[in-house]
C-alpha cells in the first residue's frame, strides 16, 4: 500500500484536531477549575456530581431551616418553663407566708392580689407564640391555648351542667357525665343544688371557696406532639404536653387559694396548699428536663451533620474538581506536542502546482 501526500496530509489534520481538543479541554479545566461543564464530557462525574450535590442540599437543609426552628421551639419552651418556675416560686414563697396566722386581713388580701396577677402571668406564659405559634397548644398552633376569663367563673354564672364544664376541687378535675348525671373524677359523683356542689352519695356540699369552676375551653385540649425532621428519617418532637403542667388542677388549686385569701383564711386553711404548690413545680421541673434531654440530642445531632456536610463536599470536590498542577502539567505537556506536530505538518503538507493540477 502507498502511503500518499493526502493521506499523510489528512493525519496530521486529525493529529492536531485532537490536540487542539485537548488544549480547549485543559484550557477550561484551568479556567472553571471543574473536569466537566456538561455532562456528555463525563457521564459517570455529572451523575455522581447530581448524588453529591443532593446530599449536600439536604444537609444544608436540616443545618439552615430545621435545626434552627428546633432551637427556637426548644429554647422558648425552656425560656417559658423556667419563668413559671420563678413565678411558683413566688407563689411557694406567698403560700408560707399565708399559712402564718399572725397576718392580719390587709396583709391576706396582698397577698391574693399578688397571685391574682401571678396567675394571670403563668396563663400569659402558656400563651406563648413562636413566629406567629403558639407553642403549648400541641398542633394546633394558630389558637391561643388559655383563656383566664373562663376559668374561675362563678357557680351562679354556669348554663345547666353539661359537658362544657368541670370544676376542681382538692387538686381533682371534675367533669360532667350525662349518662349519670353527676360530676365525677371516676371515684367521687357530685350533683348541682341551689348553686352548691354536694355529694351524690352523702348529700355533704363542697366547700363554696374551694370549689374552681371553668370551661373545658379555657384550657388546652390539644396534646398532639409536634414534630421536626432533623436529620434523615429523624425527627424530634419540639413542643411539650401543656396539659401535664398547664393543668386544670393547677388553676384551680391557684384560684383556690387566692379565694381563702380573699375571705380572710389562713393558718391550717392555707398549709395544705404548700405541697400542692411544690407538686406543681415538680411537674414543670421534670418537663423543664424532658425539654432539656432533647436539646442535648438535637445538639449532638448538629454536630454530626455539620461533619457529614464536610465529608459531602469533600467528596464532591473530589468528583467534580481539577488537580490544577497536574492540568498545568498536562496543558504545557499538550503544547509540546502540538507545536511538535505543527512543525512536522508544515514540513509534510507542501502545497505546489503539481497540487492544483492533480
Amino acid at each position: 500500500m502507498r502511503v500518499t501526500q493526502s493521506m499523510l496530509s489528512s493525519s496530521a489534520l486529525n493529529n492536531l484536531n485532537s490536540s487542539y481538543q485537548r488544549m480547549q479541554t485543559y484550557t477550561n479545566q484551568l479556567t472553571t477549575g471543574k473536569k466537566i461543564t456538561k455532562p456528555s464530557q463525563d457521564p459517570v462525574v455529572a451523575m455522581q456530581s447530581i448524588n453529591y450535590r443532593t446530599e449536600v442540599g439536604e444537609i444544608r437543609q436540616y443545618l439552615d431551616r430545621n435545626i434552627p426552628q428546633v432551637y427556637s421551639w426548644m429554647d422558648n419552651t425552656d425560656s417559658s418553663l423556667d419563668e413559671v418556675g420563678k413565678v411558683m416560686t413566688r407563689i411557694s414563697e406567698l403560700t408560707i407566708q399565708a399559712a402564718n396566722e399572725t397576718l392580719g386581713d390587709n396583709e391576706l388580701q396582698a397577698i391574693a392580689k399578688e397571685l391574682t396577677q401571678l396567675i394571670e402571668h403563668v396563663g400569659a406564659i402558656g400563651n406563648t407564640q413562636v413566629n406567629g405559634q403558639y407553642i403549648f397548644n400541641g398542633t394546633d398552633t394558630s389558637n391561643a391555648p388559655f383563656d383566664l376569663e373562663k376559668i374561675n367563673i362563678a357557680i351562679a354564672d354556669m348554663d345547666l351542667p353539661n359537658e362544657e364544664y368541670l370544676f376542681v376541687y382538692d387538686s381533682k378535675t371534675f367533669e360532667w357525665n350525662e349518662e349519670e348525671g353527676v360530676f365525677t373524677d371516676g371515684t367521687s359523683n357530685y350533683v348541682l343544688i341551689d348553686d352548691q356542689f354536694v355529694d351524690a352519695d352523702t348529700s355533704e356540699p363542697l366547700p363554696a371557696d374551694e370549689v374552681v369552676v371553668m370551661e373545658k375551653s379555657a384550657l388546652p385540649t390539644n396534646s398532639e406532639e409536634v414534630t421536626i425532621e432533623v436529620m434523615k428519617g429523624v425527627e424530634i418532637g419540639v413542643n411539650i404536653a401543656a396539659g401535664e403542667v398547664f393543668t386544670a388542677e393547677l388553676f384551680g388549686d391557684l384560684y383556690a387559694l387566692t379565694n381563702k385569701l380573699n375571705a380572710g383564711e389562713s393558718g391550717e386553711e392555707i398549709s395544705p396548699f404548700i405541697e400542692k404548690i411544690d407538686n406543681h413545680m415538680d411537674a414543670f421541673l421534670s418537663q423543664r428536663a424532658e425539654v432539656g434531654a432533647k436539646y442535648n440530642r438535637v445538639e449532638m445531632i448538629d454536630a454530626r451533620l455539620v461533619e457529614q456536610e464536610v465529608i459531602a463536599i469533600n467528596a464532591m470536590s473530589n468528583n467534580e474538581d481539577v488537580d490544577i498542577e497536574r492540568v498545568i502539567m498536562d496543558l504545557l505537556s499538550e503544547e509540546t506536542v502540538l507545536n511538535a506536530t505543527l512543525a512536522v505538518t508544515s514540513n509534510i503538507i507542501q502545497t505546489s502546482l503539481v497540487d492544483y493540477l492533480r
